[in-house]
């Protein structure tokens, strides 16, 4: 999820099970190392290949970070003068590894398992932004950084936080669950073959996910669905095209890296001039093909050069989304 999301998380663990022993240092170390597996982010340059297929790697993996506990450990011990370093271990392991555990809840995708797998986890039950989940954190925060607050509220209040999110997400997982029920029970009535399915859950509309079903031959079908609505969604088809140069692109090392990230869901388009690749996992109420992620290649006399990476699209009506999102989610 968001940085701000994973660094509360840690300073919320640190307030409601480790500060009444290790002291108000401890609110600090919990927030760094709760932001500290996104340290991938300054190991490529943005907007690079490396950078797409590193991040939510190594740093994220659940057989790496327990071995940076001792480590992160040691340093809060020495950093915090106060209670032991067993304790201050144990701080760095759960703010460690609640941070891919709460990443893996969303649809980007995170590689559990590095360097033994590079598979990409995800459960598709929560936005990267969330301000359901986040906002008992903050408040949790807020209280331990304030100097008015009394110091057993505000741990209680960190505790009461922490249960709240978790049952928040718990419940995300039950709406994409039936979303995804409802989805695939759709798609199979229309005659598509769905070969694999995902549902992204959308920014600020915790009720409504976009789910979309790859068929064996890379066809791809989408439509949102709401957990409150039984009216039947419009449908969005979108053929695989294939061609020699299409088969170029995506037998390169870059064309390859962009298919596993988007997990095979992959619009591909030739208009000719260019061909573009757009992960299909994401997509609006406005563009269902509309992707933050996406890629091109450039058709100069019959080649094709290198596959680049494309930033997110520009000009795009937020507000409105918004509008048409809600409106879909009550089944209007």
């Amino acid at each position: 999820m968001d940085t701000i999301t994973q660094i509360a998380l840690g300073t919320t663990i640190a307030e409601a099970f480790f500060r009444q022993k290790l002291g108000k240092r401890a609110l600090l170390f919990g927030a760094f190392c709760g932001w500290f597996p996104d340290i991938d982010v300054f190991f490529h340059p943005t907007g690079s290949w490396e950078g797409l297929a590193a991040h939510r790697g190594i740093t994220h993996s659940l057989l790496c970070l327990p071995l940076f506990a001792p480590m992160l450990g040691e340093i809060g011990f020495r950093y915090g003068k106060k209670g032991n370093r067993s304790t201050w271990i144990h701080l760095a392991f759960w703010s460690l590894i609640t941070h891919p555990l709460l990443d893996v809840c969303t649809s980007y995708g995170t590689q559990l398992f590095a360097p033994l797998s590079n598979h990409r986890y995800s459960t598709d039950a929560i936005a990267i932004i969330d301000l359901f989940y986040s906002i008992p954190l903050l408040y949790a925060c807020y209280l331990s950084i304030s100097r008015a607050s009394n110091r057993s509220r505000a741990r209680t209040i960190a505790q009461l936080a922490l249960g709240i999110s978790s049952l928040y997400l718990g419940l995300c997982h039950v709406i994409s669950s039936i979303c995804l029920s409802k989805a695939e029970s759709l798609f199979t009535k229309q005659g598509f073959s769905v070969q694999s399915i995902r549902v992204n859950p959308p920014m600020f509309l915790p009720l409504l996910r976009r789910a979309v079903a790859r068929n064996s031959q890379g066809d791809l079908i989408t439509a949102p669905f709401s957990v409150i609505s039984s009216e039947i969604p419009e449908l969005y088809l979108q053929r695989r095209v294939s061609d020699p140069l299409i088969t170029t692109v995506l037998n390169s090392n870059e064309g390859k890296i962009f298919q596993w990230f988007a997990d095979d869901f992959i619009v591909v388009q030739n208009d000719g001039t260019s061909i573009t690749l757009l992960d299909a996992r994401y997509g609006l109420y406005q563009n269902p093909w509309w992707s933050p992620f996406s890629a091109t290649a450039t058709i100069t006399e019959g080649e094709v050069s290198s596959l680049r990476r494309v930033g997110r699209p520009q000009n795009t009506d937020y507000k409105k989304e918004l509008q048409l999102g809600w409106q879909v989610m009550w089944g209007k």
